[in-house]
């Protein structure tokens, strides 16, 4: 006859292992003949043939709960490694991505120190971007060093791989970050020390004008003679 599963009740292993432990002590406990001076007692014969069958029970389901044990770490251990793998190539895809496509759109530094200070603008809600994405990465590089550290063989190469192609993204992005921040903050001191000379010049050229109107008016004793 067929078992519905759907009726079987839902026991915890370890409790399973537990009763049968404890049935085991009371079949041994029961067999005694009164040695301490009671009513002399002597087991029936199916509670002799007992014993054996609930001590082989409780090995095969030893056995079978530590190859249960098992497969349930297998397969946290690989879903936890299927989530960090979907979550690098989620960085990876994005930096090589639309991060990689901001920073070839931003190429140029500005005719003034106006137009500068916009693509400055710019460039830091760039950089604010990046940053969310940097966050995940130092997260995800603290989760593949623990499982390195685990010590798990079969593991480590594939974890290694992630979190190399993981550090050259992210480094090699973070590098165009610093290298445009320092372009950008190169050309506004460029537009700066430009404006200032520019500035400079504008107010030689007013002095001449001043000081040769000054003379036309007021002429000195060389310029009457």
């Amino acid at each position: 006859r067929s078992v519905d599963l759907n009726f079987l009740p839902s026991v915890d292993p370890e409790t399973v292992l537990q009763t049968g432990h404890e049935l085991l002590s009371e079949l041994q406990q029961r067999r005694f003949n009164g040695s301490d001076g009671g009513v002399s007692w002597s087991p029936m014969d199916d509670e002799l043939l007992a014993q054996p069958q609930v001590m082989k029970l409780l090995d095969s389901l030893r056995e079978q709960y530590t190859r249960y044990q098992e497969v349930c770490r297998q397969r946290s251990k690989r879903t936890q490694l299927e989530e960090i793998q979907q979550k690098v190539m989620q960085v990876v895809n994005w930096l090589e991505g639309p991060g990689s496509e901001q920073l070839r759109a931003q190429w140029g530094i500005g005719d003034s120190i106006r137009a500068s200070q916009a693509l400055q603008q710019k460039h830091e809600e760039i950089e604010s971007q990046h940053s969310e994405w940097f966050a995940v990465y130092v997260e995800l590089n603290q989760q593949i060093a623990a499982l390195l550290n685990a010590g798990d063989e079969e593991d480590l190469v594939e974890l290694k791989s992630l979190q190399q192609q993981l550090s050259d993204v992210c480094y090699r992005q973070a590098s165009q970050l610093e290298f445009r921040q320092n372009l950008l903050q190169a050309a506004l001191e460029f537009h700066g020390v430009a404006q200032d000379m520019w500035d400079c010049k504008v107010c030689v050229k007013k002095v001449k004008v001043s000081w040769i109107r000054s003379l036309i008016r007021h002429p000195g004793p060389m310029e009457r003679m």
